[in-house]
C-alpha cells in the first residue's frame, strides 16, 4: 500500500538520479517486498506510483517478470506509451538497485 510508505526525515539530495521520477514496479521482486523496494525509492526523493500513467517514468520489471513469456498489462501499456513517444524507461530490479 503506497499510502504506508513514509516520507524520509532528512532532506534529500535532488541531484539523486531518481529524485522526483515516478517509479512503478511490476512482477515478483527477488530481494525484498515491493513495499521494502519503493520506501528506498521514495528515501531518495523517488515518487512510488502503482499503475503506469502519463506521468511515470521508470517502470521496474520485478526479476521473475523479465524471464515469463506473457507480459504484464504494466509492461504492455509502458510499451505502447514509448511507441507514441512517451519517455518512459523499462529498467531491470537489479539495474533499480544500482541508483540506490
Amino acid at each position: 500500500n503506497l499510502k504506508e510508505l513514509k516520507r524520509p526525515e532528512n532532506e534529500v539530495d535532488k541531484n539523486h538520479p531518481l529524485y522526483g521520477r515516478c517509479i512503478c514496479i511490476t512482477g515478483a521482486l527477488l530481494r525484498e517486498t515491493r513495499q521494502e523496494l519503493l520506501q528506498k525509492v521514495v528515501n531518495v526523493g523517488g515518487v512510488a506510483v502503482d499503475s503506469v500513467t502519463k506521468k511515470t517514468e521508470i517502470l521496474v520489471l520485478g526479476s521473475k517478470e523479465e524471464w515469463t513469456a506473457r507480459k504484464s498489462s504494466k509492461v504492455l501499456k509502458a510499451e505502447k506509451m514509448m511507441s507514441e513517444g512517451h519517455p518512459i524507461r523499462i529498467m531491470s530490479e537489479e539495474e533499480l538497485y544500482r541508483f540506490l
